[in-house]
C-alpha cells in the first residue's frame, strides 16, 4: 500500500502542519502497517485546483511530460508506482498522527466504492454564527450522528485533512480539479467539494469520521470539539 501526503501550499505551511507532517513521518514505521509506503509530496502553486492537479499527477505517476515541466525535479526522480490513497493535508490544518493512521486504515478496509473519508475540521464561521462550522456537507440526517462521533455518508468533505481512494481519480480522469460556479456569483463550488460531487455522481460515496478531528489555524488553532465552541461562542469569533 503506498500513501502519498499532498501538501498544496500557497506561500508556506503553518508551523502546526509543519509539525503535523514530519511526526507522521517521524512514527509512520511505528504506527503504520509494515507493508504500508509513506510518500510525502508538497507543491507551492496557485490557483489551488492547479496545485492540486499537479500533485495528484505526481501521486498517480499521470500526465508525466507535463510533470516534467511543472515539477521536473520530483517528476524525474519519481519511481514510477502509483499511490493507492491520496492524504491531502492543507497548508493551514495539523492533526495528531493516530488519528491519521486509523483514517487510513478506515479507508483501506472500506468497500471499493468509497472514495474518501475526512476528518472535520473548522472553517470560518458565517457571520452571527457563535457556532463551530465544519467542512461537511449535505445528509442533514448524518450531522448529529457524526458530531457525537459516528462515522457517517455525507455529501461534501472540504479538503482539510482527507484520505482518498486512487480509482476515484482514475475514474474520473484529468482534470481531476476545477473551480466553478452554479450559476451565480454567489455560489461557488471549489475544487475539492466540486471533486465529491463529481465522484458521488460516478457511484462513489463520501464519507467522515466524527471520533477524528483536524485541527485548523486560525489566530490559534482550533477542533470542533466543546472547548473550542465556548471559546468561540465567548469571543464573538468570525473566523
Amino acid at each position: 500500500m503506498i500513501v502519498a501526503l499532498l501538501l498544496p501550499m500557497y506561500r508556506d505551511a503553518d508551523y502546526d502542519a509543519q509539525c503535523s507532517t514530519r511526526e507522521l513521518i517521524e512514527q509512520w514505521r511505528t504506527l503504520a502497517p509494515a507493508d504500508w509506503e509513506l510518500r510525502v509530496m508538497d507543491f507551492r502553486g496557485q490557483p489551488v485546483m492547479h496545485t492540486r492537479n499537479v500533485l495528484t499527477a505526481l501521486a498517480l505517476y499521470e500526465q508525466v511530460d507535463a510533470l516534467k515541466l511543472w515539477a521536473p525535479d520530483r517528476a524525474l526522480q519519481h519511481d514510477g508506482k502509483a499511490a493507492d490513497i491520496l492524504l491531502w493535508q492543507d497548508s493551514d490544518v495539523s492533526f495528531d498522527v493516530p488519528d491519521v493512521i486509523a483514517l487510513l486504515k478506515t479507508l483501506a478496509a472500506a468497500p471499493d466504492e468509497v472514495a474518501l473519508v475526512g476528518m472535520p475540521c473548522l472553517i470560518q464561521s458565517r457571520e452571527g454564527d457563535a457556532i463551530p462550522n465544519v467542512n461537511v456537507n449535505g445528509f442533514e440526517e448524518s450531522r448529529t450522528h457524526l458530531m457525537a462521533g459516528a462515522t457517517m455518508e455525507v455529501a461534501q468533505v472540504g479538503f482539510g485533512l482527507v484520505a482518498t481512494r486512487a480509482s476515484a481519480y482514475r475514474a474520473l480522469g484529468f482534470p481531476w480539479f476545477g473551480f466553478k460556479y452554479a450559476g451565480s456569483l454567489d455560489k461557488v463550488i471549489g475544487e475539492d467539494t466540486g471533486w465529491c460531487d463529481a465522484v458521488r455522481q460516478l457511484g462513489f460515496s463520501i464519507f467522515c469520521d466524527g471520533s477524528r478531528w483536524a485541527y485548523h489555524t486560525f489566530a490559534r488553532r482550533f477542533r470542533p470539539d466543546a472547548a473550542s465552541q465556548v471559546w468561540l461562542a465567548a469571543s464573538g469569533h468570525k473566523g
